[in-house]
């Protein structure tokens, strides 16, 4: 049982037949709340679909979540910046950083990594290949912390060409940031 704003609900209520049919579910919507009904893993799939609808993820790619190299990643932009920046003028700064002048860095990180990601005041939303959501996790942090957007664009192509036992690891990133 979960409770969504009326953009949500009304996305939902407007696509109900498809959502149920290719989730193979139920919906049951009440008001702002929305339950799902149906097998376990059904369930749990549509859950997931429902909460990237509700992060402005069009409902087409949100249903891709049902195959199972495709990944629904949420992240709070409070949770990345450093704790002086987390006063709203610098979240906003970092937002600007993210979004880029008409755009540009979003689509750029979009079409570099094949995922689709919102943000939705500082909620960012990623849906893509399982693989390629790690790398962008660490290029939106470098984005987020200051990095040029050229080298984040440039570390990222890398990480899409290298095959996944060479990908830096978490550590080795830390190290590359100081």
């Amino acid at each position: 049982m979960e409770e969504f704003d009326d953009r949500t609900v009304g996305k939902i209520v407007t696509n109900k037949d498809l959502l149920e049919e290719k989730l193979n579910i139920e919906l049951e919507i009440k008001g702002n709340i929305v339950n799902t009904h149906g097998e376990e893993l059904d369930t749990y799939i549509a859950d997931k679909v429902i909460e990237a609808i509700d992060n402005n993820i069009p409902i087409k790619t949100a249903l891709t979540l049902k195959n199972t190299d495709i990944d629904l990643f949420i992240m709070n932009l409070k949770e990345i910046v450093k704790h002086k920046d987390k006063k709203s003028k610098n979240l906003k700064r970092v937002r600007g950083r993210l979004i880029g002048t008409n755009g540009r860095a979003l689509e750029n990180l979009k079409r570099i990594s094949s995922c689709c990601i919102t943000l939705k005041d500082n909620i960012i939303t990623i849906v893509g290949p399982s693989d390629r959501i790690k790398p962008l996790v660490t290029a939106i942090q470098k984005l987020a912390r200051g990095s040029d957007h050229g080298k984040v664009y440039a570390y990222l192509e890398n990480q899409e060409k290298l095959p996944e036992n060479l990908k830096l690891k978490e550590e080795d990133l830390e190290k590359e940031e100081k």
